[in-house]
């Protein structure tokens, strides 16, 4: 029983031994976690433990590309973030671009149709290099686009400078001299169409009756028909560092097509730049080639009362027949007053009355009409001290801005209050005219080619 008891007491220490190796094993196992313990007892009660480290070597094939396919989808990822912030700062770009281009554009070199820098500087660089002391760089101080008329003078155009024995030094800054266009285009010197003829009171270039192109603006003769070498021609520019850009339409052809006219100069090319080029039919909104309006003043500049029937009238009996005998061509406005024909853009203005045998233009453009019926009513120094020589007409004055001080408010000039001052250079050709007789004469008014 002793010897039974003995071998009992030996065998405990064994238990004991196999605890006391299970908990250093499970300490290990929680403190470290890179290892993977595996603790195993065989049948002599002997302990096995197995250490496996858990790195990179021991990864399986599918978890190695798991991991590949993991950094390669985040590589992807950013790549296309790129891809994204840049198309935005393109598009952020490309939008002040293009709200910023025409501001641009308008300070950078005149360049001519069809031709690069170099090409159109060839071109400017040809001109007035024969005597330099004749140059005309910055010797047009004055300007106006009325209607399609091209006003442009060396001294301030007024009525004045039209009443003096030497207007054409006045205007041109040269005796007997006319202001002309040199087409640059096809390479041509003034027609009688494309210079003023001061001698006989026209004072402006009617754009309408010019050809396509590019034209620089001289001082010529009308009688020096001989074409000179370039070097000879000393063309003008605008005496402005600011940048000048005036924009019109002619009216339309027998086909209903229209041209832009362009008067362009800034201080960054040598020359004012005129061009007049093809525009298609369709004219810009608000855009029209006559407003026609109840005039608001009679001939003795009494205040005419509002006809409300006048719109109908007019469009059914007059507009109606123009266009019949036009084919269309025309964009006509028909307005219940001045105050209404102010809000659209046109080249001709036409206040009709009831008087009977009106015939008026502006005193301005008077040389052009002369032959043709039309004449003009100035102010007198009986009428007033302010304006004298001005068109008397309220219905034409006011309706050629600064050319003509409309809306300067000058007293005991009736009309003139109307609007505030009027400071604008592209202005209406205006006329008042009786309302029995414009079929009769619209087609001088709208230069209607049969």
């Amino acid at each position: 029983m002793s010897i039974f008891r003995k071998n009992k007491k030996e065998e405990k220490p064994a238990e004991n031994k196999v605890e006391e190796n299970s908990t250093p094993l499970s300490n290990e196992k929680n403190d470290n976690q890179n290892l993977n313990n595996e603790t195993t007892i065989d049948s002599a009660n002997k302990v096995h433990i197995i250490v496996e480290q858990n790195n990179a070597s021991s990864l399986t094939a599918e978890e190695k590309k798991a991991k590949i396919n993991s950094r390669l989808s985040l590589g992807f990822k950013i790549f296309l973030l790129l891809i994204v912030a840049f198309l935005l700062g393109w598009s952020i770009y490309s939008f002040v671009i293009l709200f910023s281009g025409d501001k641009k554009s308008n300070h950078s070199y005149l360049l001519l149709d069809g031709k690069n820098y170099t090409q159109s500087k060839t071109v400017y660089d040809s001109f007035a290099t024969g005597d330099v002391s004749l140059s005309n760089k910055k010797n047009i101080n004055d300007y106006y686009l009325v209607g399609t008329q091209l006003f442009l003078s060396k001294t301030n155009i007024n009525p004045t400078i039209y009443n003096q024995t030497n207007k054409a030094e006045l205007i041109t800054g040269q005796k007997d001299s006319d202001i002309s266009l040199y087409n640059l285009t096809t390479d041509e010197i003034y027609t009688s169409s494309s210079a003023t003829d001061i001698v006989n009171n026209k004072y402006s270039i009617d754009l309408n009756f010019i050809a396509d192109g590019d034209y620089l603006i001289y001082p010529t003769n009308l009688s020096d028909s001989v074409k000179k070498d370039k070097k000879d021609y000393y063309p003008y520019s605008i005496n402005s560092d600011e940048t000048i850009y005036l924009e019109g339409y002619t009216l339309p052809n027998k086909n209903g097509s229209r041209r832009k006219i362009s008067i362009k100069n800034n201080s960054v090319s040598p020359y004012t730049l005129v061009s007049i080029f093809d525009a298609g039919s369709v004219l810009p909104a608000l855009y029209y080639d006559a407003v026609i309006y109840n005039a608001s003043y009679d001939t003795a500049l009494n205040v005419r009362e509002k006809d409300d029937n006048f719109i109908n009238d007019i469009e059914t009996n007059i507009v109606s027949k123009i266009q019949a005998e036009t084919n269309n061509i025309y964009s006509i406005k028909v307005c219940s007053s001045i105050l209404e024909a102010r809000n659209y853009h046109s080249a001709l203005s036409i206040a009709l009355t009831n008087e009977a045998d009106i015939l008026r233009c502006s005193k301005f453009v008077e040389g052009h009409y002369l032959n043709k019926g039309f004449t003009s009513s100035v102010i007198s120094e009986i009428d007033s001290f302010s304006l004298v020589g001005y068109d008397k007409d309220p219905d034409i004055r006011e309706n050629m801005g600064l050319i003509n001080e409309a809306g300067s408010a000058f007293a005991n000039v009736i009309g003139n209050n109307l609007f505030t001052k009027d400071d604008s250079r592209v202005v209406k050709e205006s006329f008042l005219v009786s309302k029995d007789r414009l079929l009769e004469k619209y087609n001088i008014l709208f230069r209607t080619i049969i």
